[in-house]
């Protein structure tokens, strides 16, 4: 039985046109360079919880006997868990431009 999380919907250029009230100062000269190291950073970090579950996942249901690798390889999900899939990855999308979003305008000195 797979998990269907709740669906949502992605305004891409709304994400991108946010900035945090009252700016911080960035880290860098060119703000867009501040934005994508924060999408960076964020993406490492969701890459690495996925694969660190991938890899729970897999090596549990291989120690039970329950994986066949080219099995695993060979299937296609139902409906059912593709919407799930892809409910999931507009998530991971929508968090991953909301850490650029949140780049306030460079503080004067």
């Amino acid at each position: 039985m797979a998990l269907v999380p709740e669906k949502i919907e992605v305004n891409v250029s709304e994400l991108i046109s946010k900035k945090v009230k009252g700016g911080r100062k960035f880290f860098f000269e060119q703000a867009e360079t501040d934005m994508l190291l924060s999408m960076l950073l964020s993406l490492m970090a969701e890459h690495s919880s996925v694969k660190d579950r991938l890899v729970k996942l897999e090596s549990f249901l291989s120690d039970k006997g329950l994986l066949d690798d080219e099995e695993l390889a060979s299937f296609t999900p139902n409906n059912e868990t593709s919407t799930a899939m892809d409910i999931e990855r507009m998530k991971m999308i929508k968090n991953i431009l909301e850490a650029g979003s949140n780049i306030g305008n460079k503080a004067e000195d």
